[in-house]
């Protein structure tokens, strides 16, 4: 009787133990309950899930940044510009960025890239030297309107090269 008691406490213990998480600052927790989503985000600290039935995902949620790989667009002028970017970014809703796309960085820099030849296609490359700054906000918010779906904020939009080619 002392030895079935004892087990079953060890058990208990384990099961306890197995279903403590940290966040660590700067993260929050998204938790699954049996592939359901819970509507509140763990915040940063020592939380306690069910072990064996929640599944927690931690994700960033400081302000963070991506480089786009360099990549070659057609301009206006039937010219190819050789195009290196980047853009700074802040996941704003944790469920969304885990839930509506599987991968949101890389997903991100897809509709950055695609935002870019669209706009810079249907410009000369002296157009893009001359309004530079206003093309790049406009890039920007154009990224900004498929992303925040996703829980994404496009903080700022940064061209290290634009080149012809």
């Amino acid at each position: 009787m002392l030895y079935s008691l004892g087990f079953f406490l060890f058990v208990a213990l384990f099961i306890f133990i197995s279903g403590i998480r940290v966040i660590k600052n700067g993260e929050v927790g998204v938790v699954f309950r049996m592939g359901k989503v819970l509507p509140d985000p763990r915040q940063p600290g020592l939380n306690i899930i069910i072990a064996f039935t929640d599944k927690l995902i931690k994700i960033g949620v400081e302000p963070d940044h991506l480089d786009i790989p360099t990549f070659t667009s057609d301009s206006g002028e039937n010219t190819q510009l050789t195009v290196t970017a980047s853009f700074d970014y802040q996941v704003i809703d944790p469920i969304k960025a885990i839930c509506n796309v599987e991968n949101y960085q890389q997903a991100t820099i897809l509709v950055a890239q695609k935002s870019i030849e669209n706009v810079l296609g249907n410009l000369s490359y002296t157009d893009w030297r001359k309004d530079k700054a206003k093309i790049t906000d406009r890039i920007r918010s154009d990224i900004n309107d498929k992303t925040l779906s996703w829980g994404i904020d496009i903080r700022e939009l940064m061209f290290k090269d634009v080149a012809v080619k």
